[in-house]
């Protein structure tokens, strides 16, 4: 069934690491100055991911706790799984449940089944991942277009089509 959350076209992005093997992330921080990247990991940051503190767009969130990467989700409209490494948490299903638009690199992809093809980039382009989401972020029907073509990916049924099929095959009774 569909992500229950709702996308208020933020210019926001959620990254959940392991590690400071981050794809692209300068060149991405740099090309996108209206967008925050809000970068979070379960234990204490590098030297390496502590200087990109350098760059007004970015934060970090050490020692985050499961409460504050929910609250994340929640803050976020973004994620981008361009970190190496293992995937922190089911974190990109969690990002598809919160109706979070996800971009990633083919080098670093966690769970391809939630992300669209046409958001999936060679890591030696990060332009071209950060032109979609220039043009996802510029207005509400780029940024439905974008979840929808997320949705039909995975195989997303809405809740009202989930509802409506059950009643009917119910015969129209409520339970």
């Amino acid at each position: 069934m569909t992500s229950s959350g709702a996308n208020y076209l933020r210019k926001d992005a959620l990254i959940l690491t392991h590690s400071d093997q981050i794809e692209g992330l300068e060149t991405l921080v740099q090309s996108l100055p209206q967008l925050v990247f809000r970068i979070a990991a379960l234990t204490e940051m590098s030297p390496k991911l502590l200087s990109m503190l350098s760059y007004k767009n970015v934060v970090l969130y050490q020692n985050v706790s499961l409460k504050q990467i929910e609250q994340l989700y929640l803050e976020s409209d973004i994620y981008l799984d361009i970190n190496h490494g293992g995937q922190v948490l089911q974190a990109v299903r969690k990002a598809f449940e919160n109706n979070l638009l996800i971009l990633g690199f083919e080098q670093t992809l966690h769970d391809r089944h939630y992300i669209a093809r046409e958001h999936i980039f060679d890591s030696s382009q990060p332009d071209q991942l950060a032109s979609t989401l220039e043009e996802a972020l510029s207005g509400v029907e780029q940024m439905r277009s974008a979840l929808q073509a997320q949705g039909r990916h995975a195989n997303d049924v809405p809740v009202s089509l989930y509802q409506e099929t059950l009643q009917s095959l119910l015969g129209g009774q409520h339970g």
